[in-house]
């Protein structure tokens, strides 16, 4: 188990997150929800103020001013003080669809594609209409607005909102744009994606970058979609959907810092190191690779052969290379990270896409809080069993009478019958000592039959079976029948493509399990960390990026229980 963190407060929500911010001058956060709640907490997570505002509370970001901005995908803009003060709201037909703040500006896109450049005070600077754009993005240092367009352009404008320049599709068709940001030098960095075909000499996934005088000063290739993208003390940094984490330089060249196991949802810098989130973790891991690191293009054949040879130069074992600062484990898929502008706090928020829980809490972390060791569980503790409810726990631990095969010998059937038969068979063997014990077997088979019927004079029973080994097959088949454990069937692995917001929801199907009685009592649906998500034989989850595993147990009136595995893969 890795080193973590303890958590300053454990926050809980009345509605799922849906942002979190910390105020400029670091005396508190502010944390809002779908339901319209706006929550206002001084610095060590101690409530101060609820309010709330009509329609879903969507966006929320911090002023650089000293307040609060929040979006309602419904309604308006609102600008709240650091105490929760509603201190002016701005209509916006169409709802708020993205939302993003510099100093002395706020830039919102609206439902209709319309972007609104609004002062600080409240007061309408510019409208631009007829955009196409679907995103926004702005750079705190330069005052430059990148626009992202439906056609894969990027329109960037100044604060005035005139246009600066523009980045246009390289591909007629299937170009996206995956990833954006302003780095800290003020040139803009995107990660594009082409589904079509590319030219000769182009990766399908690249980054760009490009000046303020909109010239492409490079591009890098990348191996999978790039997810997110970060501009730390030691350069650039990419994730991407298949959880590698690269430092990305413009010579077409990329070094794996790190991997894992699912997609990167999200890469924040905190000095030399990165925070990155991937499924429920966060992870902090180092960046500081030494000078003889040896970088690899995602055109060479010997990716892994380089990274052996990186990792030995820069003297790392294979454990040490991908053994991070500490881990952070949330109870929902990580998608709200904040960190306050001196690197000391953090705020954290997730959701585990499952409509049957209750919504989960936010975490609020001191980063310079003492590390500690998460203890190994023992097997006993081990949370795949604990947390399987009382009532299946009780059946998965007696006793399922299954026949021991080593232990039984070729002439004894006893183990194969129930306790009335073997009962029956004993008095028979003590009243008869001439036979040997599969006569005795059979003879206490037949009285079963005489007991039933009445022979009338003369008559001779009639045996339906023709010989002793037909008899003893058919018994052996049936009792076999009787005690075999159900067939669990979690259903065959998926491949999805994402949906918007790189999400997608998937059906677990476990209807084709099998047990040869219909004597199928509990399901338990499991995710890869032991988590039941779901107890009857289909359920739908929402899935990110990455591959997913789940698991299926199903349990009988009898107590005998079995499993199987699927995986799920959404590109």
């Amino acid at each position: 188990m890795p080193f973590t963190i303890e958590p300053l407060a454990i926050i809980e929500s009345s509605s799922r997150v849906n942002g979190l911010a910390f105020s400029v001058d670091e005396k508190g956060f502010a944390i809002i929800g779908t339901d319209g709640t706006i929550n206002f907490y001084d610095d060590s997570g101690v409530l101060l103020k609820q309010t709330a505002i009509s329609g879903r509370a969507t966006h929320l970001n911090s002023s650089p001013e000293g307040g609060y901005v929040v979006g309602s995908v419904e309604e308006n803009v609102h600008y709240f003080s650091p105490s929760g003060e509603l201190l002016w709201e701005y209509e916006i037909p169409g709802g708020v669809e993205d939302l993003a703040v510099m100093r002395g500006l706020c830039v919102c896109l609206s439902g209709a594609g319309e972007v609104f450049l609004i002062e600080s005070s409240g007061n309408l600077r510019r409208q631009l209409s007829n955009t196409g754009c679907i995103a926004i993005f702005v750079a705190a240092n330069s005052g430059s607005i990148a626009l992202l367009l439906d056609d894969a352009q990027v329109r960037v404008i100044d604060q005035r909102g005139n246009t600066s320049y523009e980045r246009h599709s390289r591909c007629d068709k299937g170009e996206h744009i995956t990833a954006c940001i302003f780095d800290n030098s003020g040139n803009l960095v995107l990660a594009r994606e082409a589904v079509g075909m590319v030219a000769q000499n182009e990766d399908e996934v690249e980054v760009e970058w490009w000046n303020p005088l909109g010239q492409m000063l490079g591009k890098a290739g990348l191996r999978s979609r790039c997810t997110a993208l970060c501009d730390g003390k030691n350069g650039l940094v990419a994730g991407t959907s298949e959880g590698g984490v690269f430092s990305i330089q413009m010579e077409n060249t990329s070094l794996e810092l790190w991997k894992f196991e699912y997609a990167i949802t999200s890469i924040a810098a905190v000095g030399d190191d990165l925070l990155v989130g991937s499924w429920f973790y966060l992870h902090r891991i180092k960046t500081n690779i030494a000078e003889s690191a040896i970088s690899t293009s995602r055109h060479s054949n010997d990716w892994d052969i380089h990274e052996i040879r990186r990792q030995k130069e820069i003297g790392l074992s294979d454990d040490e290379s991908r053994e991070a600062i500490w881990q952070i484990e949330h109870s929902g898929i990580i998608e709200y990270v904040a960190i306050n502008d001196t690197g000391t706090k953090l705020l954290l928020a997730g959701e585990d896409r499952n409509d049957y829980t209750v919504d989960e809490p936010s975490l609020l972390f001191d980063l310079n809080s003492d590390i500690s060791w998460r203890e190994e569980l023992p097997d006993e503790e081990d949370s795949w069993i604990a947390e399987i409810p009382p009532e299946m726990q009780e059946k998965v631990s007696s006793d399922a009478g299954t026949y021991d095969a080593k232990s039984t010998s070729s002439d004894d059937f006893t183990g194969l019958l129930t306790e009335e038969e073997q009962a029956k068979f004993a008095d028979n063997s003590q009243n008869s000592n001439s036979h040997d014990s599969r006569d005795d077997l059979l003879s206490a088979l037949m009285n079963d039959d005489e007991e039933d019927g009445t022979i009338v004079g003369n008559e001779e029973p009639t045996l339906l079976a023709t010989s002793d080994e037909e008899l003893m097959a058919s018994l052996s088949e049936d009792v076999e029948s009787a005690q075999l454990a159900p067939y669990a069937d979690a259903g065959e692995e998926q491949m999805l493509v994402a949906e918007d917001n790189e999400v997608t929801t998937a059906l677990l199907d476990g209807s084709a399990t099998f047990d040869p009685h219909e004597r199928v009592v509990e399901w338990a649906w499991r995710d890869s960390r032991g988590r039941v998500i779901g107890t009857q034989s289909k359920i739908r989850v929402k899935l990110p990026l990455g591959r997913h595993r789940f698991e299926l147990s199903v349990l009988d009136d009898e107590g005998v229980w079995t499993t199987d595995t699927t995986f799920i893969i959404v590109e």
